[in-house]
């Protein structure tokens, strides 16, 4: 288990329909050995959401999204394998990389037969 763990967001939103959400998943160090003499870094990753939502008819309504993941490019390990087995040819692999900066976007189009 990491030394410390953080996972939060901060959420916005406006009357007009603007929206956006930012992101923090941090890790502190990691054990990598039953023996605790080797250890990874701790990291920091931050995503950004931000939308729009707005009524086209009176039943119709569109949703749009544009989100950055690791907005700021960290190199990571999403993933530690504690005591990583090794051969003579080959070292350990205790890291497994976790994505670079990667971008989403999405439009949502919704029909609500209940509204007014």
């Amino acid at each position: 288990m990491p030394d410390q763990n953080f996972s939060g967001s901060l959420d916005l939103k406006t009357p007009i329909g603007l929206y956006t959400r930012l992101e923090l998943n941090s890790s502190g160090k990691i054990p990598l050995n039953d023996l605790n003499s080797k250890y990874s870094n701790g990291w920091l990753v931050m995503n950004l959401k931000a939308g729009y939502i707005f009524d086209i008819f009176k039943k119709l309504r569109i949703d749009a999204t544009l989100k950055v993941n690791n907005l700021t490019d960290e190199r990571y390990a999403s993933m530690v394998v504690v005591n990583a087995p090794g051969t003579a040819s080959r070292p350990p692999r205790y890291f497994y990389p976790g994505l670079p900066r990667w971008y989403t976007c999405s439009v949502i189009l919704t029909y609500d037969n209940f509204r007014k």
